[in-house]
């Protein structure tokens, strides 16, 4: 997986929102690091933050992370399909992207498959707005891609 951004009070407002497609959220109080919160936008840029221990809190990226309130209602975001990976861990994908990964979903098995297919799509290659699978995409336009 490629090195990620830390998102801080000095960047958190420059990060264009609108092309992530794809994020983890990990409640306070589970597995893994609590508090965790990583993206990645339709380019591969990978961006992290904890808003437990960070400098930027969950009401701080809220504002400018329209799908933030996803984190607590997962089902009733009508924009991204949610895969919980258990332990307080939650996988979303955008509705643009998920026809892209929909193989890669449906072929979930196990705990260890969600992980897999968590590090396949963070990041990944697929998010390039070069790559075929991108520009096939309905609703993507490559054109706003960074």
């Amino acid at each position: 997986m490629k090195k990620s951004i830390r998102v801080t009070r000095r960047n958190f407002k420059k990060i264009d929102y609108d092309n992530v497609v794809v994020f983890v959220y990990t409640a306070g109080g589970g597995m893994g690091q609590g508090g965790q919160i990583e993206f990645s936008t339709i380019d591969g840029t990978i961006y992290d933050m904890n808003y437990l221990y960070g400098d930027v809190t969950l009401d701080m990226f809220e504002e400018v992370f329209s799908a933030a309130p996803c984190f607590e209602s997962p089902d009733e975001h009508k924009d991204w399909h949610a895969i919980y990976m258990g332990m307080g861990n939650c996988l979303f994908i955008h509705k643009r992207l998920f026809k892209v990964f929909k193989k890669d979903i449906e072929n979930i098995k196990t705990d260890s498959d969600i992980g897999d297919l968590y590090h396949s799509v963070l990041g990944s290659t697929a998010l390039n707005k070069n790559s075929k699978k991108i520009r096939s995409a309905p609703g993507i336009d490559t054109n706003k891609c960074v």
